[in-house]
C-alpha cells in the first residue's frame, strides 16, 4: 500500500501526525508554499519529498471566477 501525506492546514496536530508517520510516507503534498515550508521545519531531511500542489487538480491560470459578496447574503 502506498501512503501519501497531505499537509492541508496550519494546525499543529497535522504536522505532528505527518512527522509521526513520516517513516512510511514516500511523498508529501502541501497545499501552499507556506505549509510546505512549515512541514520542512518538522522533517527537514525529507525536503526533497515535499511537493506543493495548491489545488490538487489542474486549474487554468486565467480561470474566470465570480465570487459572491457576503454582504448580499441573508441568513
Amino acid at each position: 500500500m502506498r501512503v501519501i501525506g497531505v499537509a492541508h492546514a496550519m494546525r499543529p496536530m497535522f504536522y505532528d501526525w505527518l512527522s509521526y508517520y513520516e517513516p512510511i510516507i514516500p511523498q508529501f503534498i502541501a497545499v501552499s508554499h507556506v505549509i510546505a515550508d512549515k512541514l520542512q521545519q518538522f522533517i527537514p531531511h525529507r525536503q526533497p519529498d515535499i511537493v506543493v500542489r495548491p489545488y490538487a487538480v489542474e486549474v487554468k491560470p486565467a480561470l474566470d471566477r465570480r465570487y459572491s459578496d457576503q454582504a448580499n447574503h441573508s441568513n
